[in-house]
C-alpha cells in the first residue's frame, strides 16, 4: 500500500511539474504571438490574444481530462491552478511593459536627456549633445501646434527646421498615434515630398541614408528606414526596414518613387503623398554595401507584414516626413514619422 501511495505521489508530482512548465511555455508563446501580431495592426493583436487564449484553454482541458483519469482528478486541479498562474504572469508582464513605457515617456517629457558630459555609449553610438532648443520646448510647441486646428503647417515646419537633430527627433517621437494622424492630415498643405528630401542631392549612389522612424502601432514602434539611390540613375530610391523585428520577420525591401509616376495606376495616389514606398517592388540592381540579402516580400514571415503594402509620404520639414500605410487600396489607419539624420 505504501509503495502504491509513493508511486501515485511521484506520478502526480511529475504531472504537476510538467503542467507548470507547459503552462509557462504556453503563456510565453501567448505573449510573443500577440506582440508580434501587433506589428501588423491593433485588431490583429486582439485577435491573436483570443486565439492564443483559446489554445491554452483547449490544451489545459485535454491534458486535464487525461490526468483526471490517471490520478483521480487531483492533477487536473493543479493544471487549472497552473493555467491561472500563467495568465496572471502574462497580464503582469504586459502591465509592466506598459508602466515601463509610461515611465520612459515621463523621463522624456521631464527633460531628462543626457547633457554633453553624459556620453555613455549605446548600441547606436554616443548619445546626442543638445546644442539648440531643449527637446521639451520643441515637444511642447509641436504638440500645441497640432492641437490648434488653425495653426498653419508652415509653423510646424519652421519649428522643426529650427531645432537641432536630436530635439527634432525627440519631438516627432513624442507624438501619439492620433497626433501622427493629425500631422499627416496637416501635412497635406506642405509642398509635395520629393526623392531629394529622402536622399539629399549630391549623395553618391549606393550610399546609405538613415531615417529614424516611429509608428502608431502598440509595440515595436521604433525602427529605421535605410535608403540609397540606385546606381542606374533612375528616379527611384531603394530601401529596407531595420529594427528589432528584422531578425525574425525580414528586411522588408521596397522601392520608393514619386506618386506622379504612378498616375497610370491610380490618379488618387498623388493626393496621399508626394512619394510612395512600394513593397510590391524590391530592388533588382545592387544595393548599398552591408545591407541584408534582397528577398521578395512574399517570402517567409514578411508576407504577413509587407506583402501588398504601400506607404505614402508627405513632407513635414527639411528632415522630417510623415507616412500613412495602405494595403493595396485599403487605408490601414496606421501612421509613422520619419526623421532623416543631418
Amino acid at each position: 500500500m505504501a509503495a502504491a501511495f509513493v508511486a501515485t505521489a511521484f506520478v502526480a508530482t511529475a504531472f504537476v511539474a510538467t503542467a507548470f512548465v507547459a503552462t509557462a511555455f504556453v503563456a510565453a508563446a501567448f505573449v510573443a504571438a500577440a506582440f508580434v501580431a501587433a506589428v501588423f495592426v491593433a485588431a490583429a493583436f486582439v485577435a491573436a490574444a483570443f486565439v492564443a487564449a483559446a489554445f491554452v484553454v483547449f490544451a489545459v482541458v485535454v491534458v486535464g481530462f487525461v490526468v483526471d483519469v490517471v490520478c483521480e482528478g487531483r492533477v487536473a486541479v493543479a493544471l487549472a491552478f497552473g493555467f491561472a498562474v500563467g495568465v496572471v504572469v502574462a497580464v503582469a508582464a504586459t502591465a509592466a511593459a506598459v508602466v515601463f513605457r509610461g515611465f520612459a515617456m515621463g523621463r522624456v517629457l521631464a527633460g531628462r536627456f543626457p547633457s554633453g558630459n553624459d556620453r555613455r555609449p549605446s548600441r547606436r553610438g554616443p548619445r546626442a549633445c543638445y546644442t539648440g532648443a531643449m527637446p521639451t520646448d520643441v515637444i511642447a510647441s509641436l504638440q500645441a501646434l497640432l492641437r490648434n486646428p488653425s495653426a498653419p503647417m508652415a509653423e510646424v515646419s519652421a519649428l522643426l527646421d529650427g531645432a537641432d537633430g536630436a530635439a527634432r527627433q525627440a519631438a516627432l517621437f513624442s507624438l501619439s498615434g492620433r497626433e501622427q494622424q493629425a500631422l499627416y492630415e496637416r501635412a497635406a498643405a506642405s509642398a509635395p515630398l520629393t526623392l531629394d528630401d529622402l536622399v539629399p542631392p549630391g549623395t553618391p549612389a549606393l550610399t546609405e541614408v538613415i531615417h529614424a522612424g516611429k509608428n502608431s502601432l502598440p509595440v515595436f514602434r521604433e525602427f529605421e528606414k535605410r535608403m540609397c539611390r540606385p546606381d542606374d540613375g533612375s528616379a527611384r530610391i531603394y530601401g529596407y526596414n531595420e529594427g528589432f523585428t528584422r531578425a525574425f520577420i525580414g528586411p522588408g525591401y521596397f522601392v520608393a518613387y514619386p506618386t506622379g509616376l504612378a498616375t497610370d495606376l491610380d490618379p488618387g495616389w498623388a493626393s496621399r503623398g508626394g512619394v510612395v514606398v512600394d513593397y510590391f517592388q524590391v530592388p533588382q540592381t545592387p544595393v548599398a554595401a552591408g545591407w541584408p540579402k534582397v528577398v521578395p516580400n512574399e517570402r517567409g514571415l514578411q508576407r504577413f507584414v509587407f506583402r501588398g503594402m504601400r506607404d505614402y509620404l508627405r513632407k513635414v520639414s527639411r528632415h522630417a516626413s510623415i507616412g500613412a500605410a495602405w494595403r493595396g487600396e485599403v487605408n490601414f489607419n496606421s501612421w509613422f514619422v520619419l526623421c532623416r539624420g543631418e
